[in-house]
């Protein structure tokens, strides 16, 4: 690019005539117009700002129309304005800060926008002349001057070009005074309310004034709490104020407490005194009683050990006569024990005797009665015998039939059987599909809705490729472009890789991005270990928490190109890319070996060609088909592998593409994914409709089954019970005579053992009767007084344990009291030295005479606190004199009522504020009411320069705006009908831009502002629209209302269907060069 940018008109230049010059003297007859207005842009001109090295444009203060195309720098003139004027960098969507826009490689840039400054409207003319020019230096910092018509320069504040701006009404932010390329593609193509309502607030600049309404509602809500605060304060002060007047009291008080303190505190000694030694009195006298009990213990306990002797002495007398008798008594004793033990058991086997033969008794008296049922049973069975035969043949025929009711009710239940195990295999079989297809559906929402938000993306930030990889890697590669700026970095990280890649064919766009794989096309790529941490750093930063961090690739970067590898016959993914900068296709090549993969137009091909070692391309180590099919080829050593591909999709989702071709291929597969879905919805209603049929038939089919198997449960009870009948009833005569015989061999055999029972109990009475007469015989020899003797021995034990439980008991007393003498001893001499100690120190201050009966101690104390408290509660308000006190209140109480009146004044001052805020919020919608009514008679009035009738309606509750039309082909146009309306989202291209330029010229009606800018209007518009749209701009701006505005048209298009004019001007930007096509601009 040349040093500076030439600018050609549509009448021709020569060298020898100025630029200035020749602009000069055509826009001589419109600056006698334009004489009266301030703010209208004269001439911009910049230096090292975007793609521009050195530009400068003279304007028609009336009507521009700038072309050229992309990357010619029309958008940088305006972005110049809006930064040269003092606005912020969101307002251009263009960067993020000043020193952004500065050319690459170059340290500043300069601004220079000179204004008309004449009129009611001009800006300190006194000092700067009836022309003014702004001039912004961009470096690292920025900063303003102002150059006067006399060529005098003024550096000023930012504050003083903002008080420019609002004295000649620029609005440099307006996102419709200044229409930038996004705001313009976004909004031309938009047909959203909520966008249509915001963009007619920011443009009326109502946003601003009810952000002001609110920013003075919390101002007011801070005056009030602080002022509150006040009133909190004021009322502490007269808290002060009232303490100081206690305090001045408490003074008076203090003086006569301090001199009744020194009284009590001699008192409080001499009371101590007389206290101890009541006490010492006390202790003498306890002293006395200890010594007493002592003795008194001593004796008890002498008289105890002299029993005490008596009673071991009879024990062992006892003791000795006992021992001779014991001997000869455990003789006979043992021999007693041993009878007793054998008479013992012999008791128990008589008894045992006696209880068998009652159970034989029993079981005899069973068995004769079971004999005389048999008989009488035997009796009526011949009597009944021809009856119960003709009930026997009655049973045999009931079974039969029994029988075969069984067996078809058998057959039926099988059948049923089976159509019910087929019936829920049916259910199950319907459920299973209709679970499936859910999922199906399920996964389809989810991938409709990656699309949607896709498309999203690249509708709202068409402008920037990287939003395709989050929302947040545009900042994240600012982050790392500025480390790198701080040496940070030993060399540029590469990444996403994905944004330096181009396709040659778009149409293989997402086929390359398969075979690339997501995740390196998302990957970074450093130089260095030691740049990896950094870049690892500035991610944890930047990205978001819940979102896993990119892949990192450390590799030595490589400047030079790897050599290529090309087949002749197919293109391998490589040669489909196009990549500027060679460490990024170095990397790639070494990642994916893209060199070695191949595109093949379809499986067959790719099996025909890779199957067989002879037809495999040299260097070849796989290839790809359309649907994302891998083909690993048979080299020789290895085996031809093939794998099914999932390549649904033909948009790509990072490699770079035109956006349009982009929105298209997304809308049309989001449309053909609903589609599918609402048919798959359709088939599931189908199939659960036919799963309620199968779940009722098996329902039906169990509720018949069941009735069967109750038919068949009762039809087993009657055979059973008919079996049962005749074989009970019809039992034969010879059980009846065996079980009779039966039991009279029972009886016999019983008769038998009670007879031997009897003999058995006999003999056991008789020795049982020998062993009571041994016993009897050995008596007298165990009658003995030992144990008389031994009981008595065994009470004097007792009763010398407890004279020996009984001295102890003593004996502890006496140690206790003892103990108790001692203590009080010691005790009694320490108060013998602290009566002593207590009088040495009472002499000392006073006599005892003084106070020959003193008060008790906690009546002098008592007194002594409350004059203590006294003074201490003056301390604590401080010392100081009565008059110095009084000074001090009247003081306060200046202060207090200062502060009233303050507090007053502020109240009073909220109230007015309160009452204006009420008044403006009134003001305020009776100017929106009669803005927005301005603003659509001026649309209504726009539209019908082509034709055109619609309505414009604004919902400030909902912030919605709506545009409806009557379309140009309703043939009925003699009465507006609300049923021919249509919204613009309905309309065709050209009636949805022409009518958002209306509403965008109905908004510039209602704005007070110098000039208008407009970037890419006309992008989307075909030839027929875009000069329509055209000569409404002409129209609008050549409208009587807009003699005295200024306006700028920037398009990429050609403006040849227009005519310069008196009052139109149009200027062609230089074609940009081949190296610079990638500029900003």
């Amino acid at each position: 690019m040349s040093n500076r940018r030439n600018i050609s008109f549509d009448v021709p230049l020569s060298s020898s005539t100025p630029l200035k010059k020749l602009c000069t003297e055509k826009n001589s007859v419109l600056s006698q117009q334009s004489r009266g207005t301030a703010g209208v842009i004269k001439c911009i001109n910049v230096k090292n700002f975007m793609c521009h090295d050195h530009f400068e444009m003279v304007f028609n203060p009336r009507i521009n129309f700038i072309s050229g195309r992309n990357g010619s720098g029309k958008s940088a003139i305006q972005t110049a304005l809006i930064i040269g004027l003092g606005g912020d960098t969101r307002a251009t969507s263009r960067g993020t800060t000043v020193s952004s826009f500065i050319k690459e490689g170059k340290n500043q840039a300069i601004i220079q926008i000179t204004m008309t400054n004449n009129g009611f409207k001009a800006h300190n003319p006194e000092v700067y002349g009836n022309e003014i020019t702004v001039i912004r230096t961009l470096s690292k910092t920025s900063s303003f001057k102002i150059r006067a018509e006399n060529g005098q320069q003024y550096p000023v504040k930012k504050a003083e070009i903002k008080a420019l701006a609002d004295r000649f009404q620029i609005q440099a932010t307006n996102p419709v005074a200044i229409l930038n390329q996004n705001t313009a593609r976004t909004f031309l193509n938009s047909s959203d309310p909520k966008q249509k309502y915001k963009l007619f607030m920011e443009a009326t600049l109502f946003d601003a004034i009810l952000s002001k309404k609110v920013e003075t509602v919390n101002d007011l809500k801070l005056m009030n709490s602080i002022l509150e605060d006040k009133r909190r304060a004021l009322g502490k002060l007269e808290v002060e104020l009232n303490k100081d007047k206690e305090k001045l009291a408490l003074i008076e008080k203090c003086k006569q407490a301090f001199e009744r303190k020194s009284e009590l505190q001699n008192e409080l000694l001499w009371s101590r005194v007389v206290q101890s030694e009541h006490a010492k009195g006390g202790m003498l006298e306890k002293r006395k009683e200890l010594l007493a009990q002592v003795k008194d213990i001593q004796g008890k306990i002498d008289k105890k050990e002299t029993k005490e002797r008596q009673f071991h002495e009879k024990i062992a007398e006892m003791t000795a006569a006992i021992q001779a008798q014991v001997s000869e008594l455990k003789k006979y004793q043992d021999q007693h024990d041993k009878l007793q033990q054998t008479k013992r058991g012999k008791v128990r086997e008589l008894e045992e005797k006696k209880l068998k033969e009652v159970s034989i008794k029993k079981k005899i008296a069973s068995r004769e009665h079971d004999n005389c049922n048999i008989k009488a049973e035997m009796d009526d069975y011949e009597r009944k015998k021809v009856e119960l035969e003709e009930k026997k043949q009655e049973a045999r025929r009931k079974r039969n039939e029994v029988e075969q009711k069984r067996g078809n009710i058998e057959a039926a239940k099988r059948t049923l059987a089976q159509d019910k195990t087929n019936a829920e295999n049916a259910v199950e079989q319907a459920a299973t599909v209709i679970h499936q297809k859910k999922q199906k559906i399920q996964k389809l929402n989810v991938v409709i809705n990656q699309k949607e938000e896709h498309l999203r993306r690249v509708q709202s930030k068409q402008s920037n490729t990287l939003s395709q990889y989050g929302p947040w890697m545009q900042q994240l590669v600012d982050s790392i472009k500025e480390a790198f700026k701080k040496r940070k970095f030993s060399k540029m990280p590469r990444g996403p890789l994905g944004a330096y890649i181009k396709m040659k064919d778009p149409n293989l766009a997402a086929l390359a991005e398969y075979g690339l794989g997501y995740g390196n096309l998302r990957k970074f790529v450093v130089n260095t270990r030691e740049d990896e941490k950094e870049l690892k750093l500035i991610m944890d930063r930047v990205m978001p928490p819940n979102v896993a961090r990119l892949p990192i690739t450390c590799a030595k970067f490589v400047e030079k190109p790897f050599n290529g590898i090309r087949e002749a016959h197919y293109n391998n993914v490589f040669s489909n890319l196009e990549i500027e900068d060679p460490v990024v296709s170095n990397i790639l090549i070494e990642l994916t070996n893209c060199q070695g993969t191949i595109l093949i137009e379809d499986n067959k091909t790719a099996h025909a060609l890779l199957s067989n070692p002879r037809n495999v391309p040299a260097n070849t180590v796989l290839g790809y088909t359309p649907d994302g099919s891998k083909h690993f080829p048979n080299s020789g050593r290895g085996v031809y592998k093939t794998y099914q591909g999932s390549l649904n999709s033909k948009v790509p989702r990072f490699v770079q593409t035109e956006q349009t071709t982009l929105i298209r291929e997304l809308t049309n597969e989001i449309k053909q994914l609903k589609s599918e879905m609402t048919s798959m919805q359709q088939e599931i209603r189908a199939d659960e409709k036919e799963l309620m049929r199968c779940q009722q038939h098996e329902r039906d089919v169990a509720n018949q089954l069941s009735n069967l198997v109750s038919k068949l449960k009762k039809l087993q009870d009657d055979l059973n019970r008919s079996v049962v009948d005749e074989e009970s009833k019809l039992a034969p005569l010879d059980l009846y005579k065996e079980e009779y015989s039966n039991n009279l061999r029972d009886i016999d055999k019983c008769e038998t053992e009670l007879k031997q029972i009897w003999e058995e109990q006999k003999v056991i009475k008789t020795r049982i009767k020998q062993l009571d007469e041994e016993l009897a015989e050995l008596a007298p020899y165990l009658e003995s007084d030992e144990v008389t003797k031994m009981a008595e021995v065994e009470e004097m034990k007792t009763n010398l344990v407890r004279f020996k439980s009984d001295t102890g008991t003593w004996q502890s007393k006496l140690k206790e009291a003892q103990t108790k003498v001692e203590h009080l001893t010691k005790r009694l001499e320490d108060q013998s030295a602290m009566v002593e100690l207590y009088t040495k120190e009472a002499e000392e201050l006073a006599s005892r005479d003084l106070y020959p009966n003193p008060r008790p101690m906690s009546e002098v104390e008592e007194e002594l606190i409350e004059v203590q408290n006294l003074l201490e509660s003056a301390e604590e308000m401080g010392e100081g004199n009565p008059l110095e006190l009084e000074a001090a209140i009247s003081q306060r109480l200046d202060s207090y009522e200062k502060s009233r009146l303050e507090c007053d004044v502020a109240d009073s001052t909220a109230r007015t504020i309160e009452n204006s805020l009420k008044r403006r919020e009134v003001a305020i919608k009776i100017l929106l009411k009669a803005t927005i009514e301005a603003t659509r008679l001026s649309f209504v009035s726009t539209l019908s320069v082509r034709g055109f009738e619609g309505e414009l309606h604004m919902d400030t509750g909902n912030t919605r705006l709506d545009i409806y039309i009557v379309p140009r082909d309703n043939d009925s146009r003699d009465k507006l009908n609300k049923s021919q309306l249509k919204d613009t989202a309905s309309l065709s291209g050209g009636e949805k831009s022409y009518t958002t330029v209306a509403f965008i010229m109905a908004l510039w009606s209602t704005m007070a502002v110098p000039f208008f800018s407009m970037d890419e209007f006309d992008v989307f518009m075909d030839s027929i629209n875009r000069k329509n749209i055209m000569e409404l701009l002409l129209h609008n701006a050549r409208n009587p209302n807009m003699k005295d505005r200024q306006f700028l048209f920037l398009t990429p298009l050609d403006c040849s269907i227009l005519n310069s004019d008196i009052d139109l001007t149009i200027h062609k930007m230089l074609d940009p060069q081949r190296h610079n096509a990638m500029s900003q601009g």
